[in-house]
């Protein structure tokens, strides 16, 4: 059977170049696009594939939820998540929701066809880097928060207030409030600056 692979991203010139690599070395294979989570649904829906790439930050889920629904509809699908995010923060937690792979997009070209291939023919993989302990040997607190904390620490380090934080996510004002004190807690902290901080010296960059 020829491969079927998706190429999920709302950035033109991502999928474009995906394509020609895919292309140069898979030439048989049957390329399938989605601008955004409706039209990748949609994808899903209509056949069979083999593989999918995709983006975190895609229009209408943006969020480890995005892999859980894929592998509902397609349980056999294998999927490789290609992001800007720093891996630090995101690469485990898309893993252990159902993806085979998490890369960067500053690899090399030829680090993710050999990616490609080794999830095709289902070899492993070790250019994903999880990172649950600091360079002490310190577990990284970051790693004690859930998905949702995690989510809602990332938008208080990003400057998000309340207000744009329910909207972010659709959450009432007590929920984000409840999240906050529970990632406060975790993290032994009580100010949004300690928690800069804390992003800082486990992540290297705030995202």
């Amino acid at each position: 059977m020829l491969p079927q692979i998706l190429i999920a991203d709302d950035h033109s010139i991502v999928r474009h170049g995906l394509s020609i690599i895919i292309r140069d070395i898979l030439p048989d294979a049957e390329l399938f696009f989605a601008t955004n989570f409706d039209t990748l649904l949609q994808v899903l829906a209509e056949g069979k594939l083999t593989l999918a790439i995709c983006d975190v930050n895609m229009p209408g889920c943006n969020n480890f939820h995005m892999v859980q629904i894929m592998k509902q509809i397609q349980p056999e699908l294998k999927i490789i998540i290609y992001s800007a995010y720093d891996e630090n923060l995101y690469a485990n937690r898309f893993i252990k929701a159902g993806a085979d792979l998490y890369l960067q997009k500053e690899i090399e070209n030829q680090v993710l066809i050999k990616a490609i291939h080794s999830v095709l023919e289902q070899r492993p993989f070790a250019a994903t880097a999880i990172h649950e302990e600091a360079d002490n040997g310190m577990v990284n607190p970051i790693s004690l928060l859930s998905d949702r904390e995690f989510e809602v620490s990332n938008l208080l380090v990003k400057g998000l207030g309340t207000s744009e934080i329910c909207h972010t996510l659709d959450l009432g004002k007590t929920t984000v409030s409840t999240y906050k004190r529970r990632i406060y807690e975790k993290m032994g902290i009580s100010t949004l600056p300690e928690l800069v901080t804390i992003y800082r010296n486990y992540v290297n960059a705030i995202i």
